[in-house]
């Protein structure tokens, strides 16, 4: 294989479908680390991984609470979907709780 190895390129994509207030809290891998960040909206990432890496993505929904909110609709209701998209395979998983997503390079 030499010292030059392939990388494991992956697109990190976090979906949400709906327009209720959240937050979605958001942890995945990159090429050192994991990295954690908030977003109120959809996301992506494009992530160069070793070729031998795992990619990886948490998401978890930090509801956001407000008198008005809370008495006309339950925030619970907010959905959105994970993707981990490489050009061979994509891994998803989509509801309203956490949602964990992995994918080894070696399931290529």
């Amino acid at each position: 294989m030499g010292t030059n190895k392939e990388r494991f390129r992956v697109t990190y994509k976090v979906l949400v479908h709906s327009d209720k207030p959240s937050k979605l809290f958001i942890s995945y891998k990159d090429s050192t680390d994991y990295v954690t960040l908030y977003t109120d909206k959809s996301w992506s990432k494009d992530v160069c991984l070793p070729s031998d890496g795992l990619a990886s993505l948490l998401v978890v929904p930090q509801y956001v609470y407000d008198v008005d909110i809370l008495n006309n609709s339950n925030n619970s209701d907010v959905l959105f979907s994970g993707q981990i998209i490489h050009e061979q395979k994509i891994v998803s998983s989509s509801g309203k709780q956490t949602i964990i997503i992995t994918l080894l390079a070696s399931d290529i």
